[in-house]
């Protein structure tokens, strides 16, 4: 069982869709494998496996505010990997190309999506949560549902709630641009990171820019952070023109970029 934060120390960076194809790339290798939207103050990312406001329930809101245990929060969505019809979902484009790839049984995908309601998220601003049930909801997915890893997508910056589910990885992804403002953001994390004592970390660079130097700002964080770039992962035209509509490494299978994708999925649970 693990873990893996997916954290970016500012908005805008690709962590959502990053975390999608990262925890599809994962489940359909034959893992069970869970996602926690846990960015309840900009959710989303329940939009990529095809689910609507009208699919859902309860949510993580409601469960951190004592409504419902978390598990019936908790969405089966590993048809959207097309081995399995146990969710209630209309099929979309890349249902039709990911039926096309060999079924295992083991494999598993669940999601617990934050509310996208505005008085849900403008009571979540206005009063908070019990940061402890986090931990609390975690051990809870994973225990009852037999995870082999559990990705928690973040919310950007600094908070309480964001150290927590960094308190409680195993594993942190940390998503940059190629730009100054997050090269001192992304340091501050990274030295966070030490201090956590969290096990693994692996920083990605995302919408790199062919023409950029990328070994100069990998050295760069070789030199003054102590790591190397996990993944570089380049602007792509194909992912602008998706606009999250879908989960691109099922739409586009055998894209350069999820390639990348799929070799640092293979970090991260190795």
């Amino acid at each position: 069982m693990s873990i893996i934060a997916i954290h970016s120390y500012r908005g805008g960076a690709g962590k959502t869709n990053i975390t999608a194809s990262l925890a599809t790339i994962v489940a359909s290798q034959g893992h069970r494998v869970g996602i926690v939207d846990a960015d309840l103050h900009n959710p989303g990312i329940y939009v990529l496996f095809g689910l609507t406001k009208d699919h859902l329930g309860y949510s993580l809101n409601d469960y951190l505010w004592n409504n419902c245990q978390i598990t019936e929060a908790d969405y089966d969505v590993t048809s959207v990997l097309g081995l399995q019809d146990r969710c209630q979902m209309t099929e979309t484009d890349y249902d039709v190309i990911a039926k096309k790839k060999k079924s295992t049984e083991n494999c598993f995908l669940s999601l617990v999506p934050a509310s996208m309601k505005q008085e849900d998220i403008s009571r979540m601003l206005r009063e908070g949560y019990d940061v402890r049930l986090l931990e609390k909801g975690f051990r809870a997915l994973i225990n009852e549902l037999n995870l082999d890893f559990l990705f928690v997508d973040t919310h950007p910056g600094l908070n309480e709630e964001v150290l927590v589910s960094l308190t409680l990885s195993d594993t942190l992804v940390l998503i940059m641009k190629p730009d100054q403002q997050d090269f001192q953001a992304t340091g501050i994390m990274l030295d966070l990171a030490n201090k956590l004592k969290i096990q693994k970390t692996l920083l990605v660079m995302n919408m790199m820019i062919e023409s950029l130097w990328i070994d100069r700002f990998s050295h760069k964080f070789k030199d003054e952070y102590g790591f190397s770039l996990a993944a570089v992962i380049p602007w792509s035209e194909d992912m602008k023109m998706l606009g999250s509509r879908k989960i691109f490494s099922l739409a586009f299978p055998e894209h350069p970029l999820t390639e990348v994708l799929e070799k640092l999925a293979h970090k991260i649970i190795n």
